[in-house]
């Protein structure tokens, strides 16, 4: 058993269990335990919500300074589990994010990610949001990604309407539309429900996307009409009688697609791109 796993369900459940007092307040039977610099005891009104097998986005909120709430996922196949506080920048912390190693609680990383690896088979992930102690804010919501972590990604297609044309205005152009699709697994080969990707292509807004199932997802970016501040040197089409030479205006630009990926500098994401990309609004012809 890895040191910051509960084994088994039924032992933290165990752990868990509460003395419920005339008041209604929950007092749990076992040691106090440290949440942040402050010894609370560690309280449990229900049992831990138990996460399903993929990458988890969940959101709540604590109902009062002294709620807790628990969050368990199984590592069904020995795969690597990943926690990712998606707070947004602009939240005051309020709370705290936790997990169990072994007899205690150790902090995890506020907008950040923390991943846990060397599981095996049925290792479970116990973790825990409580109000930050001593904190000034009100603010009690929380928002995090918990569950399989993303291992590798594959770019399956990136596709425009501008085939065959010559690639003066980047490595990626299209005329109206870009279709993109990708593939993403855990560590185990797994395919990855839940993982989060997204693209921007010139000037449209980045679109996030999340896998299916089957780990797959598939995107078509609209691009919208232009006219173009860049010409490109002229090229033919056919031959014979039935050549014809062209020129592109165009728009300079950048295609991005990135992935979800553990913010520590380890590249598990192949499928991660940053090219040139050519918004093309005319093909003109010369002659």
């Amino acid at each position: 058993m890895n040191t910051y796993l509960c084994k088994k369900r039924g032992l933290y459940m165990a752990v868990a269990f509460v003395l419920t007092g005339g008041g209604g307040n929950a007092v749990t039977a076992m040691a106090e335990q440290s949440m942040g610099d402050t010894t609370l005891a560690a309280q449990v009104a229900e049992p831990p919500v138990v996460l399903p097998d993929k990458l988890n986005g969940i959101s709540g909120f604590l109902q009062n300074d002294d709620d807790v709430k628990y969050y368990s996922f199984t590592a069904m196949r020995g795969q690597n589990v990943m926690f990712r506080d998606t707070r947004p920048a602009s939240w005051s912390l309020g709370v705290d994010y936790e997990y169990k190693a072994g007899d205690v609680w150790q902090r995890l990383p506020g907008h950040g990610v923390h991943i846990f690896d060397s599981l095996t088979p049925g290792d479970d992930v116990l973790i825990r949001v409580f109000k930050r102690p001593n904190s000034n804010t009100v603010s009690r919501a929380y928002d995090f990604r918990f569950g399989s972590a993303p291992y590798r990604a594959t770019a399956d297609l990136i596709r425009s309407d501008a085939q065959g044309l010559p690639l003066y205005a980047g490595i990626f152009q299209a005329f109206r539309e870009v279709n993109w699709s990708i593939y993403i697994h855990d560590s185990t080969g797994q395919p990855l429900e839940g993982a989060r990707a997204s693209i921007k292509v010139g000037v449209v807004e980045e679109t996030a996307v999340y896998t299916a199932a089957d780990g797959r997802v598939a995107l078509t970016i609209a691009l919208p009409a232009c006219e173009g501040s860049m010409v490109s040197s002229s090229f033919s089409t056919g031959s014979g009688s039935l050549k014809r030479w062209w020129n592109l205006r165009y728009n300079p630009g950048r295609l991005v697609a990135k992935l979800e990926d553990d913010d520590s500098g380890s590249k598990w994401n192949p499928g991660t791109i940053d090219s040139t990309f050519g918004h093309i609004c005319k093909q003109w012809l010369l002659r």
